[in-house]
C-alpha cells in the first residue's frame, strides 16, 4: 500500500507535484515517496506499506498536512523486515 497524496494534470502539475513532495521530504524524510505519471496525470505516492494497517497508521501522522491525502493498492518496494 502507498497513499497518495497530490493528484493533477495540466500545465504547471510537474511542478506543483515536485513542490508537495519536496515538502512531505523534508517533514517525513524517513519515508520514501514517488513521483508517478499516468498520462495526463502526475500523482505523488508515499511509503511501501506491507499491510493497510500500517498505511492507516502514518495517514494519520500526514492527514494534516495532506488533509486530501488516501491510502491506494500499489506494487511497492518491500521494505526491510526488522
Amino acid at each position: 500500500f502507498r497513499i497518495q497524496i497530490f493528484y493533477g494534470s495540466g500545465p504547471g502539475s510537474k511542478t506543483e507535484a515536485r513542490t508537495i513532495q519536496s515538502e512531505y521530504v523534508k517533514d517525513y524524510p524517513e519515508i520514501p515517496s514517488y513521483l508517478v505519471f499516468q498520462t495526463p496525470n502526475f500523482k505523488i505516492r508515499v511509503g511501501d506499506f506491507r499491510t493497510r494497517l500500517e498505511a492507516e497508521q502514518h495517514l494519520r501522522l500526514i492527514k494534516e498536512d495532506f488533509p486530501n491525502a488516501f491510502i491506494v493498492k500499489d506494487n511497492i518496494n518491500l521494505p526491510k523486515i526488522e
